[in-house]
């Protein structure tokens, strides 16, 4: 099984251009998610695009996404994500199984490099990417994608990142 190793601030929402809605409309936004899925706030064009990245790379492969995600935190974030997700178009209704341990010992630093190779070493995928904004804690850089927070997941990073999973698919096969 692939995998993707999903962060959400920054990546399913943003920094930056959420800065530029008016207030009202950002105001509510946040309402909609609170009232819908009793969640934060995501932003829209973030999720439409990672939706259809999600459905271009499932026709390749059945791959799965872990939360590595402070949003991990909640003990419901699996379910009310997948939610969002398909609600946004996802062909997967179950494509998120499950997040990265909370590690916070010193041996293991609790970094979330650390996290994602003990889920690595756990579920043995044929290949994995991490999709994160922040990197300064990741030491798997050769499977790293880094969306940038100020923007999050755009259409840009459909494609750019469709062609390294594949390529790593490809790979693997």
């Amino acid at each position: 099984m692939f995998i993707i190793y999903l962060d959400i601030d920054g990546v399913l929402n943003n920094y930056g251009d959420i800065s530029n809605i008016p207030f009202e409309d950002y105001k509510s936004m946040r309402m909609y998610f609170r009232e819908k899925y009793d969640t934060f706030f995501l932003y829209e064009p973030n999720i439409y695009n990672f939706v259809e990245f999600v459905n271009k790379f499932k026709e390749v492969t059945n791959f799965k996404c872990i939360l590595s995600s402070t949003w991990r935190y909640s003990s419901d974030s699996i379910e009310k994500l997948n939610l969002i997700l398909s609600d946004y178009g996802c062909v997967d209704r179950e494509l998120i199984i499950d997040k990265t341990d909370t590690l916070h010992d010193f041996k293991t630093h609790w970094t979330r490099g650390n996290q994602i190779k003990r889920s690595v070493r756990k579920y043995k995928p044929t290949g994995y990417f991490i999709v994160d904004d922040d990197t300064y804690d990741i030491q798997q850089k050769g499977h790293l994608y880094r969306v940038n927070g100020k923007h999050g997941f755009t259409k840009e990073d459909i494609d750019n990142l469709y062609n390294k999973c594949f390529y790593e698919f490809l790979r693997r096969v």
